[in-house]
């Protein structure tokens, strides 16, 4: 798309950006291409019914048997692979910033199950959705001429492929420089706030996307550029940088690729349908993720509930007037069990909510569960859960997140453990970032130095009345007017088995254990249901999400429920 921006003390700039990935949730780890693979995702436009956003999973590239040669084929080694072999998404295979290339079993798609002790037994997952490539190859390769004999440069050529098919993944010769750009450098020292370092004999270093470009009044044209090193980063993890010269070689090695879904076999579409597992492969019925703490449940509103009469007929988060506000799904299971589903049904309820209230505008907002693993403590009867993996109050999200904010999951990748054994996190438990010399350290110090965003919430409430119907309407009401809220499941084994249709248990089961997110409702054959999106990955249920028999209190699910506002400004 094209527009046209003004931005206080800078020069009027015309922009052409296509970027159709999510912000890639990746540590960074100098010097290490491999995990910094282009996300190519799903139009976020797509009318229903959705496919899912793939983020393809880096962690696999770093996991495989051996590395091709970085050239092997045209378009690259990780291109290379994507075509032989597919990539799953990200709740397949947690990035986890480290290589042992073992492959298989485990290093392609995995889930993991509580066992005695807190641990956890890992087995590979038999069926999942995988993601090639259709064509790649090199942007810089053909003639040098266009088809009426005019001169083409390397910029024409970049700019012909990014138009036709989307961004390109490109070497850069990364420096002290670049790295301190927008951390300890602020972007606005650069004229136009656009980055040029000239170096003699740039040597590619560290693999970037390009997924634009621009025209500064002033200071003339640059590449909109996205890298993979935190949104605390440039300016939320993309930047400017000099077209033409002083770009440390950004325009030398590009290479480029279209993605398509790889068409499973029918043994693994088979290996799906037979796919039963046993009771507790998904959930741990000896230890809840839902843990109610015994002070006062708290609210915090100061406006007017929604009315069920303003609510539309259906609704679903993926496809609001045709326009996709889902985040990103995801798993709580790997690379090790842990119950935080507690912090994963709420960051996804408000993570939706962010991207509708701002009509899927530029920073996306993608809460760290982490964060609230690492800083929310257990209630204080430690006989109601010890807080963290071994379970959570949902109702205490929402208050965190208006007193202290959350951050965005590049400031604190999702590790399924608990960092902080007394919950008393400290600042590198909020928003870390990770150097190959001096290890691990905290962001957002010293002041006015590493600066992060925090995200925060206006006003929440719950919904848990004694009537059932009075919370079955305020919950319509509230998705419909608002979007997801977060809910409370009793998880049975039937529900742990579910591979898609309306769910209707037959056991009676209200007790809460489980959290997840409630994103929609509607009707199919007379039948009311909910949509709900789980956190179990994406090779559970509907591609992470279940429908749900509504009206009716199925799973407990109308019995607790929480919701929050986003503070926008």
């Amino acid at each position: 798309m094209f527009r046209q921006s003004q931005s206080e003390g800078r020069s009027p700039t015309l922009i052409f950006s296509w970027d159709r990935g999510l912000n890639t949730v990746s540590r960074r780890r100098a010097g290490d291409p491999l995990h910094l693979v282009v996300v190519v995702g799903a139009d976020a436009n797509a009318p229903t019914p959705p496919s899912p956003h793939p983020t393809p999973a880096p962690q696999l590239r770093t996991t495989t048997a051996a590395p091709p040669p970085p050239q092997a084929r045209e378009g690259g080694g990780v291109f290379d692979y994507l075509d032989r072999h597919g990539l799953p998404d990200e709740t397949c295979q947690n990035y986890e910033a480290t290589d042992d290339f073992k492959c298989k079993p485990l290093g392609v798609c995995e889930t993991c199950s509580p066992v005695a002790g807190g641990k956890s037994n890992c087995t590979a997952v038999p069926s999942f959705s995988m993601w090639t490539l259709d064509e790649y190859g090199y942007v810089l390769g053909g003639k040098d001429i266009d088809a009426k004999g005019h001169p083409v440069g390397s910029a024409q050529k970049l700019k012909a492929e990014i138009m036709a098919n989307g961004p390109l993944a490109c070497g850069i010769h990364a420096t002290d420089q670049l790295e301190a750009f927008g951390t300890t450098t602020p972007v606005s020292s650069y004229p136009g706030g656009i980055f040029s370092q000239f170096t003699l004999l740039p040597i590619a270093n560290h693999i970037l996307s390009i997924v634009g470009w621009g025209t500064d009044t002033q200071n003339g044209e640059y590449w909109l550029i996205r890298n993979s090193w935190g949104t605390y980063w440039g300016e939320d993890g993309y930047a400017k940088i000099k077209m033409g010269s002083h770009n440390l070689g950004v325009e030398n090695s590009c290479s480029w690729a279209t993605p398509k879904e790889m068409k499973p076999s029918e043994k693994l579409l088979g290996a799906k349908k037979a796919w039963e597992v046993p009771p507790g492969a998904f959930h741990d019925y000896n230890n809840p993720g839902i843990v109610r703490g015994a002070g006062p449940r708290r609210e915090h509103i100061t406006s007017p509930l929604p009315k069920m009469e303003d609510a539309p007929a259906s609704f679903d988060i993926r496809a609001v007037s045709n326009i996709n506000y889902a985040s990103p799904d995801r798993n709580q299971h790997i690379p090790q069990y842990c119950g935080s589903c507690w912090a994963h049904g709420t960051t996804s309820a408000l993570n939706d909510r962010f991207q509708m209230a701002r009509k899927n505008a530029f920073p996306h907002v993608f809460l760290s569960p982490q964060q609230l693993v690492n800083c929310i403590p257990p209630p204080k009867d430690k006989t109601q859960g010890a807080g963290g993996c071994l379970g959570g109050d949902p109702a205490d999200v929402y208050p965190y997140l208006k007193e202290t904010g959350g951050v965005h999951e590049t400031c604190q990748n999702y590790q399924a453990k608990d960092l902080y054994p007394d919950f008393k996190c400290d600042a590198i438990g909020v928003c870390r970032n990770c150097d190959p010399d001096k290890g691990c350290y905290a962001m957002g110090s010293p002041e006015g130095e590493n600066n992060f965003t925090r995200h925060f919430v206006d006003e929440y409430g719950l919904i848990e009345s004694n009537s059932t119907k009075a919370n079955h309407d305020q919950m319509v009401a509230e998705i419909g007017v608002r979007g997801p809220i977060g809910c409370g499941v009793c998880v049975t084994p039937a529900f742990e088995n579910y591979k898609g249709g309306i769910f209707k248990d037959d056991t009676g089961c209200t007790e809460l254990d489980h959290e997840i997110s409630i994103a929609g409702y509607g009707v199919e054959d007379g039948q009311q249901y909910w949509i709900g999106r789980n956190s179990w990955g994406t090779y559970w249920g509907e591609s992470g999400w279940f429908r749900l028999a509504r009206g009716s209190n199925n799973l407990g699910v109308e019995s607790s429920c929480q919701w929050g506002t986003p503070k926008l400004t």
